[in-house]
C-alpha cells in the first residue's frame, strides 16, 4: 500500500499500517479499517469518515487501486504557520509515526 498525507488545519488522528489495513488512533480510541477488498480500478473520493465510530475526525480522503496496489490519502494536521502541500507517496511499511511528511511551500521567488 502507498500512502500520501494531505495537510489540513484540524487535529488529525495518528495511524498505523499493516498490509491493507489502517488502524486509526484518536482520543484514547482506535479503529481498524480493512480496505483489502477494495476492487481494482475503483476510486473512493471522500472527506468525512461516515462509516467509522471515531467521530469528529478527518481520516481518509481518497483510495484507489491501480495494478493491484492500493493508493490511500489520509489527513495530517499541519503546523500552525506556513502553507503546506501534500506529501509524496511512500510505502506504508516505511511510515514512521511522528514524521511530518507534508511539505511546506517555499515562498521565495
Amino acid at each position: 500500500m502507498k500512502i500520501q498525507f494531505i495537510p489540513i488545519s484540524r487535529k488529525t488522528p495518528t495511524y498505523s499500517f499493516l498490509g491493507e489495513k489502517i488502524t486509526v488512533y484518536h482520543e484514547n480510541q482506535s479503529e481498524e479499517i480493512d480496505i483489502s477488498d477494495f476492487p481494482e480500478s475503483a476510486v473512493f473520493k471522500g472527506v468525512e469518515p461516515y462509516n467509522i465510530s471515531l467521530k469528529g475526525t478527518h481520516i481518509i480522503r481518497n483510495i484507489e487501486r491501480k495494478d493491484g496496489e492500493l493508493y490511500v490519502s489520509v489527513c495530517k494536521q499541519h503546523p500552525p504557520r506556513g502553507h503546506w502541500l501534500e506529501s509524496d507517496w511512500i510505502d506504508a511499511q516505511d511510515y514512521k509515526k511522528g514524521e511530518l511528511y507534508i511539505k511546506e511551500v517555499n515562498n521565495e521567488g
